[in-house]
């Protein structure tokens, strides 16, 4: 009655509210009167911060108008999250990360084909179906060849079938598939339909399709078979996801009906919050696959009522017998529905199955429950009670969330193993009149040498250094093995910094060779895991310095023959029975086709280092939920402590585990052996998974002793403790997180890399004793971490040019899993852009050259590069200003590389390095390019020597060609008025560091900082 009789206030009002800390007013009305008069009321009061929305708006759609205030009101409040999943639903939206940089505005026109061809014109059959798009019927035997394309883009309402949280083609779409082929065979009844492998969808790209139908025999049946592989990689294996026969169909005259509807002698079944249940049984169904309405149970006898949603129902006339609509009477079967005592099923084999009539959009089903189990018998009738379908047996299998997973990663450039391949023995060996050897009896015709000083003086070109372990062949035992091992690491790292350093050995080559340090063949024992470390901190060395460092690990008589092996021209390899190997990555689900009982997580205690990490955070939520872990002792630095300890102990004892913390750095053997002292006897431990590890990146020459030995000890010492310590228990799985790093030789990160190989090789150790042991070398993830946080916007263009993809975290824990079901005891986990590969030719890692085969082949391996010769020949036709203008342009398009830019344009050729974005790891990235390019042997302090591209391209033409002209750059660079916000300019480092410094990021900061060396 006030509101009637009174003034409202309403002005009042909003300014009441505002006064209150109010900025966001929605109107949930018919139109925006109210909104427009709350907008004027802020306006009034000054607050430019506050705004008032409306929900709708007269003579406008709706949905539109409704979905624009919502998204307005999640931009200017945390308060307006919105369920954009739930809206999203069914459409086939996906998210799609935003640019990182600013928006350029170049144009890139594509240019159309003049002319489209279709099907026929390449001599096929448009199906007309739509999961296939044509056919072809081959010329010898009448063989038939179907083909397709299936993606959550073009075929949205498949996203809506989830199973163990991966989204596969329904099998009653392969039973579809099959139908459709037989019905243009001529053999209309599918009698056999089994299904071999998951079909699983990726969330990004698709997969093509090929159903091959057979020779007909004498009775008129016809094999077929459907296969699947990604559209991503035509170099993949098909997969076969489901084989049987086809036979030509006899009379349709079906005796059954279900005119009587709601069938007699039934009760009906409650579906209330049915879909909802099913989460918790590995089933996620969505709009398009709810079609269950109603169920009756009778004896021996199930029933279901079924309606295509409307989000699909328009395209029920499409096909044969829509799957979503015969899937979702499949739902009526699966547990907790009309069955209590029933495990999760999903369909396994078809037999006798016709499709009387089609274009359903709504069925009645009759499941006839046979003595056999999990065997059942339909009648399908549309909801007139007039058959649609008949199955004359149904095999049911429980699901398997492992089988799901696995199929769901083998469409993925997702799990890699390393496979050592032969190359051809050369037929002359190397020249060894310029070989030397360090400190280890001589070799053919070079002669053994005490010290590097020795080998300088003797005017060396290549130089080899046998790393042999003392004692039983490196043989492992003792807790001693880590220690021996960072000793070892150090002791590498100095001499190898030395002869890098030293200007004399500038053109001179190191040859490292180790035995048993890792393990090339099937089996194959590591008995020197004292140096296992030294080829990851190596393989660093030769991405920062290319063409300067040879690593190879030979068997007893492989030492004798390095002569031979080093003329192949690798820059890796193991020498075993007189032949050559290279490691190169392999699939790992192509390279291995045995399989691995999975670990049994959900016995005993499940001990996980690192374990209030992000990574740690991840695979402890994914071990409980996911494989039902439920007592977990969760080992780091400062245990219950630690800021998310709290939180996750939350999290895991809500999803039925029992968590004990434990502040422990498992590098420290003793405190380690007290807390799995703690554990109960009547649970011990039976699953070990190492995650922890700490990042330092520096270039080589900014590596310290004490920044190697703070890196590699938290992976060598823990992962050794950890092996010496539990293998006396009952373990299922005993899993090291690794890194690519040491794998491909990350720039910048030879203490990571070092670390993480021991890890890679202590696993081959194990396996090798009959013990678990699995080493995950993880590329990049997308979820940040406190490793993968320290990364600059330079450092992941880097590793994108490497042609590597970061991971989403739910598909890492599934490419986990998938890992642990493979018989290989060390894979590379990280998506892999083959196109990217393809297009870096010649310069792709040679490590990755074997997923790029149709990319151009790669160069062999030399002491220089021959890179430099053409480039000289054609400057050496120009002037002078015309040789500095084409070495500027050759020197901004190189930056712009390192950089990330699309072209040259973005240079700007007088700015110095460090403010165009340099680092020293891209200013290493330059170097070895323009060594490449030019042929020289330029410094790793090129970018500080010379600050700018136009200085460093003066300096290229002094050295390519003697060039001498006034260097107007560096008057210019040296002459300008000093700028308050830069007091310092360091505009050269060709010196030795002062004391306490070790790289050019340490003097950047010591000069800045005034501080006293």
């Amino acid at each position: 009655a006030r509101h009637i009789r009174q003034a409202v206030r309403f002005h009042d009002g909003v300014r009441h509210l505002v006064g209150l800390g109010v900025t966001t007013f929605l109107e949930a009305g018919p139109d925006g009167v109210l909104a427009a008069m709350a907008q004027e009321t802020l306006e009034a009061e000054g607050r430019d911060d506050a705004q008032a929305l409306t929900l709708l708006r007269r003579g406008k759609p709706e949905p539109e108008t409704a979905v624009a205030a919502v998204a307005a009101l999640r931009i200017r409040t945390e308060a307006g999250r919105s369920g954009w999943e739930t809206y999203f639903e069914g459409t086939g939206a996906r998210r799609v990360p935003l640019p990182t940089y600013a928006f350029q505005r170049d144009r890139y026109w594509l240019d159309v084909p003049a002319h489209h061809g279709d099907a026929t014109e390449l001599g096929l059959r448009s199906t007309g179906h739509p999961l296939l798009g044509a056919s072809v019927t081959l010329a010898r035997g009448g063989e038939m060849l179907f083909t397709g394309r299936l993606s959550l883009l073009t075929h949205p309402w498949l996203a809506d079938h989830g199973v163990a949280g991966t989204v596969v083609l329904p099998g009653t779409a392969l039973l579809e598939l099959a139908a459709h082929a037989g019905e243009q065979a001529g053999a209309e009844q599918v009698a056999e339909l089994t299904l071999a492998t998951p079909l699983a969808l990726p969330a990004d790209g698709g997969v093509h399709l090929q159903v091959a139908v057979g020779e007909k025999d004498e009775s008129g049946a016809r094999p077929i078979e459907v296969y699947s592989r990604p559209d991503t990689d035509d170099e993949r294996d098909w997969v076969l996801n489901a084989q049987g026969t086809l036979v030509p169909a006899g009379p349709d005259t079906p005796t059954a009906d279900l005119v009587v509807w709601p069938p007699a002698n039934t009760r009906e079944v409650g579906l209330e919050d049915v879909y909802e249940r099913l989460v918790d049984q590995g089933y996620a169904y969505g709009t398009a696959f709810r079609g269950l309405s109603r169920v009756w149970r009778g004896e021996g006898e199930i029933f279901a009522e079924v309606t295509l949603p409307d989000a699909v129902r328009d395209q029920a006339g499409r096909f044969l017998l829509h799957p979503a609509l015969l899937d979702a009477a499949l739902h009526a079967l699966l547990p907790g529905v009309a069955e209590e005592d029933v495990e999760a099923r999903l369909p396994f084999s078809w037999t006798g199955v016709r499709v009387h009539a089609t274009g359903a959009a709504a069925l009645r089903v009759r499941f006839g429950l046979s003595g056999a189990a999990d065997t059942v018998s339909l009648l399908v009738t549309d909801d007139t009670g007039v058959p649609v379908a008949s199955v004359d047996s149904l095999a049911l299998r429980p699901l398997s969330k492992d089988a799901v997973r696995t199929a769901a990663q083998a469409g993925r450039d997702g799990l890699f193993a390393v496979a050592w391949s032969d190359v051809p023995v050369p037929e002359s060996a190397a020249d060894t009149s310029g070989w030397a050897v360090l400190g280890a009896p001589s070799l053919a015709s070079a002669a053994s040498y005490p010290h590097l000083d020795a080998v300088v003086a003797a005017g060396a070109d290549t130089v080899v250094w046998p790393l042999v372990a003392d004692g039983d062949d490196g043989a492992v035992g003792g807790e001693g093995i880590a220690g021996l091992a960072r000793v070892e690491l150090a002791r590498v790292l100095e001499r190898v910094q030395a002869f890098l350093a030293d200007e004399r050995l500038a053109d001179t080559r190191l040859v490292v060779v180790t035995r048993g340090a890792l393990a090339a063949l099937p089996g194959e024992q590591v008995t020197d895991l004292v140096h296992a470390g030294v080829w990851g901190l190596l393989r660093t060395v030769q991405t920062e310095n290319p063409g300067r460092v040879v690593l190879v690990d030979a068997d007893a008589e492989g030492y004798a023959q390095l002569p031979l092996a080093l003329a192949a021209g690798e820059t890796q390899l193991a020498v075993r029975d007189r032949r050559l190997l290279v490691p190169r990555l392999a699939r790992a689900l192509a390279a291995s086709s045995q399989e691995q009982a999975a670990p049994r997580w959900d016995e005993g205690t499940v001990l996980v280092t690192g374990a209030t990490g992000t990574l740690g955070r991840i695979l402890t939520r994914h071990l409980v939920a996911e494989h039902g872990a439920r007592r977990l002792l969760l080992l780091s630095r400062r245990g219950a402590d630690a800021p998310e300890a709290d939180a996750l102990r939350a999290e895991l004892e809500r999803l039925g585990a029992q968590v004990s913390f434990a502040a422990c750095d498992a590098a420290d053997r003793g405190r380690l052996a007290g807390a799995l002292a703690e554990v109960p006897e009547e649970f011990p431990v039976t699953a070990v998974v190492h995650t922890a590890g700490v990042l330092d990146d520096t270039v080589l020459s900014g590596l310290t002793a004490e920044r190697l030995d703070a890196v590699v000890r938290p992976k060598i010492d823990a992962a050794w403790n950890l092996h010496e310590l539990t293998r006396h228990l009952p373990l299922s799985a005993f899993v090291v997180y690794s890194s690519l790093a040491g794998l491909i030789g990350n720039a910048g990160q030879a203490n990571y890399a070092a670390g993480n190989t021991f890890l890679d090789a202590l696993a081959q150790h194990r396996r090798a004793q009959g013990l678990p042991a699995t080493s995950l070398a993880w590329g990049l993830w997308s979820q940040t971490s406190t490793i993968s946080g320290q990364l600059t916007d330079t450092d992941l263009r880097r590793i994108a040019r490497l042609g590597l993809r970061a991971l989403p975290s739910d598909e890492a824990m599934s490419l986990f899993d998938a890992a642990l079901l493979t018989a290989q005891p060390v894979l590379a986990v990280t998506y892999l852009d083959t196109g990217e590969l393809r297009r870096q030719g010649d310069e792709v890692l040679p490590i990755l050259r074997d997923l790029a085969p149709a990319g151009p082949r790669p160069k062999a391996a030399g002491h220089t590069s021959q890179g430099g010769s053409t480039l000289v020949r054609r400057l050496a036709a120009l002037d002078a200003d015309a040789r500095h203008e084409a070495l500027l342009e050759l020197v901004c398009g190189r930056v712009a590389g390192v950089l990330g830019h699309a072209n040259a344009a973005a240079i700007d050729a007088d700015r110095p390095f460090q403010e165009l974005g340099f680092d020293s790891l891209t200013a290493v990235e330059l170097r070895n390019q323009l060594n490449g390019t030019t042929g020289l042997r330029l410094p790793t302090t090129l970018v500080f020597d010379h600050p700018t591209p136009t200085v460093l391209a003066r300096q290229l033409a002094r050295e390519l060609f003697g060039d001498e002209q006034p260097d107007r750059a560096t008057a210019a660079v040296t002459a300008a008025p000093g700028d308050s916000a830069e007091p310092i300019a360091i505009v050269g480092m060709a010196c030795r560091y002062p004391g306490g410094v070790s790289s050019p990021e340490d003097l950047w900061r010591l000069v800045a900082g005034g501080v006293d060396a």
